[in-house]
């Protein structure tokens, strides 16, 4: 089930999406703010019911804290172009057991 609702500001989004992680508020606000795909790309983080410190860890450790990589990567995402199982399970990669490459990312970014 989603948390964000039509009825939602700004800033109740990025709370609720957050879910008190800072890194994670860092994360979606500067995705909000660089990127023309910003709501898309965090409403694509709400349908796959990735919050918190999953959103910390795609963006700090699967992108280097690159909020243009973060966005390509959720874009690809909504695209079909990257598996959505694998960016759950990325997302969830507390151990950093598995990373996207960057010849991944240039491939997305192409």
């Amino acid at each position: 089930m989603t948390k964000l609702k039509l009825e939602d500001t700004a800033i109740s989004a990025v709370t609720k999406m957050a879910e008190g992680n800072p890194g994670a508020i860092q994360a979606v606000a500067e995705l909000l703010k660089s990127s023309k795909e910003g709501l898309f790309n965090m409403m694509t983080l709400d349908t796959l019911g990735i919050y918190g410190t999953d959103i910390y860890i795609l963006w700090s450790d699967q992108c280097g804290r690159d909020t243009t990589k973060f966005s390509k990567l959720l874009t690809a995402t909504q695209m079909g172009t990257f598996d959505r199982e694998r960016l759950k399970r990325l997302a969830a990669d507390q151990m950093r057991t598995e990373k996207i490459t960057e010849e991944e990312f240039e491939a997305l970014c192409s």
